[in-house]
């Protein structure tokens, strides 16, 4: 049964394909053309989602028992490790999530009890 399915799957495939061929073959050049900027011109759905970079961001979970818990979580890790941290082996280390971990580490920069060197991938944390 899996085969007969499969191949009425592609008999069908087939003739439609056929079916495009010749009526593109029938088809004049100012009518492809038209039939082309036509679809170009036309308005989307409105049902249709936006697109990403229009959605509204979310501020990150800044719950304070979970900011602080991770914050002494940094210390210890950091603590144990006195040459320092990238930045993202000590979030994969405490398992944190992005956003909270960026928050918390600001916090601890600002409250001058991590030092931070470098930049993007290369960001290193390290206590002072």
């Amino acid at each position: 049964m899996h085969h007969d399915l499969r191949e009425a799957i592609r008999d069908l495939v087939d003739d439609l394909a056929s079916k495009v061929i010749d009526v593109l073959r029938a088809a004049t050049p100012s009518e492809l053309h038209d039939a082309r900027t036509n679809s170009r011109n036309t308005k989307p759905d409105a049902r249709m989602p936006r697109s990403r970079h229009r959605r509204r961001k979310h501020s990150p979970n800044t719950d304070v028992v979970g900011a602080d818990t991770l914050l002494d979580q940094m210390l210890d890790a950091l603590r144990a490790s006195p040459q320092g941290l990238r930045s993202e082996d000590l979030r994969a280390r405490l398992r944190a999530e992005k956003a909270t971990f960026r928050l918390v580490a600001r916090e601890a920069i600002a409250a001058d009890l991590i030092a931070k060197t470098g930049a993007r991938r290369a960001t290193m944390l390290a206590l002072k």
